[in-house]
């Protein structure tokens, strides 16, 4: 794949708990020039707030949703970063955003439409992502096939995979 040894990640945790977890992985694969972290979480709005509520210490179970408590944590607008850091790529999307995917689509959605990346979707965290998500990506993006995979014998680790058409097909 041509680029992809010089290309960049992105992580985006709003967690500081795993913020650490992180850095000690990046530390130990010598991935210091390639992968970088946001201390955010991704939705369809910034909400500029700093740090993250620390009664949220659940968010690091499997499986939780933070969709209803989105305010307590520090969120951006992918668009918003991208933007302010002069991103002009955008080739790959996976989104494990804790019940927060649809609306990170949202505030994606600029570059849904002139990037087409690959998208890997976490939908176990809501079960109306199971629908609301691939009729989003359809209604708004139908240049996408859907593909969905399941990783677990529970009922974690459910993706939908969104892949392109090439430019110019529907």
């Amino acid at each position: 794949m041509q680029g992809f040894r010089d290309g960049k990640v992105f992580v985006f945790e709003p967690s500081p708990e795993h913020i650490s977890v992180i850095a000690l992985d990046i530390d130990q694969n010598l991935l210091e020039d390639r992968v970088f972290i946001v201390p955010n979480g991704l939705g369809e709005f910034t909400n500029p707030m700093q740090g993250i509520d620390s009664s949220l210490s659940a968010i690091a179970d499997t499986g939780n949703s933070v969709a209803n408590v989105e305010d307590a944590a520090p969120i951006l607008a992918l668009e918003d970063f991208l933007a302010v850091q002069g991103i002009d790529r955008r080739d790959c999307i996976k989104l494990d955003v804790e019940g927060l995917e649809l609306k990170a689509l949202k505030g994606a959605a600029a570059a849904l439409k002139l990037y087409r990346p690959r998208l890997a979707v976490s939908l176990y965290h809501k079960p109306e992502d199971f629908f609301e998500i691939p009729i989003y990506l359809k209604t708004h993006f139908p240049f996408y096939r859907l593909y969905l995979d399941h990783y677990t014998i529970a009922r974690d680790e459910t993706v939908l995979y969104a892949i392109a058409d090439p430019l110019g097909d529907p």
